[in-house]
């Protein structure tokens, strides 16, 4: 998990893999008032990106998730939220299995999970394996607008 606010990071002199660095290269110019829900692509067969809007729910509202093809960068445009995070472990539950075509499990439970803040101008980035809870609230509701990048290995 890398995590930073957009403006301060040196994305040329990050040990970030290509594909990452093109990814917040195009996050760093982006119109996000001609972005919507579907997907955009930034470099064919390789990444894309859409926006959500939504209200944060109390972690045990919300799945965790975890993919093994794609990266995910999340990226705050307005509101806060906290992610989740954590390593795959035997203790973890998963919700479902896995499912191949649109790469993710959903869990119920995480063992040694650790929130992290996220506010308007930062962005995380989840490598494939690392599983995440986005969308979980500081001290109540919020209304979060979010840019998502899939980035495929």
């Amino acid at each position: 998990m890398i995590k930073g606010k957009l403006e301060d990071f040196d994305i040329e002199s990050s040990d970030l893999q290509e594909k990452t660095k093109k990814a917040l290269k195009f996050l760093k110019s982006a119109d996000f008032s001609s972005l919507g829900k579907e997907r955009k692509p930034i470099v064919e067969g390789e990444s894309f990106i859409f926006c959500l809007e939504y209200q944060t729910q109390k972690p045990k509202d919300k799945a965790a998730e975890l993919h093994k093809k794609k990266a995910d960068i999340h990226y705050i445009i307005s509101g806060k939220e906290k992610i989740g995070i954590a390593k795959e472990n035997p203790g973890n539950k998963a919700k479902t299995d896995y499912n191949e075509e649109d790469d993710y499990i959903l869990y119920d439970f995480v063992e040694n999970e650790e929130f992290f803040p996220l506010e308007a101008g930062e962005f995380m980035v989840m490598m494939p394996g690392e599983i995440h809870r986005p969308g979980c609230d500081f001290d109540g509701t919020e209304s979060i607008k979010k840019a998502i990048i899939k980035i495929i290995f």
